[in-house]
């Protein structure tokens, strides 16, 4: 396991170093078949909007079930969290992207630092 500091406090948990062999889409598309059909995206305030249902919520109130850090092949700045998270209101899973880093945006920072770790070894993710 490696932990990265990603900024804004954050530490990401990975099981080991991002690989540039692998693409963005390759790993969309693997969670998709694993189920993860849903897409999220930031919102101002922290708050997180799912593309299914069109509700909004705090992003304190969906739970990270996996996280994914990649970075660019060509531009190490452009960094991207990919986590797998359900929609508290319709029930919807899928990915949630978000930069971080030099590129982020402050609302993808909010919801980074909101989001509750569900998974069992409570190494996905710290706000410490």
């Amino acid at each position: 396991m490696h932990e990265v500091t990603v900024g804004y406090g954050l530490i990401v948990t990975t099981a080991g170093a991002p690989s540039d062999n692998t693409t963005l889409s390759t790993i969309l598309g693997d969670l998709e078949a694993n189920g993860w059909k849903g897409q999220f995206g930031s919102r101002a305030g922290g708050t997180v909007l799912c593309f299914t249902c069109r509700a909004e919520h705090p992003a304190s109130e969906l739970a990270v079930e996996g996280i994914r850090r990649i970075e660019g092949a060509s531009d190490p700045a452009d960094m991207l969290a990919l986590s797998t998270v359900t929609c508290p209101g319709c029930g919807t899973g899928g990915v949630l992207t978000l930069n971080y880093g030099p590129e982020g945006s402050g609302d993808d920072a909010a919801v980074l630092a909101g989001l509750r770790d569900e998974r069992a070894n409570g190494e996905v993710a710290s706000t410490e």
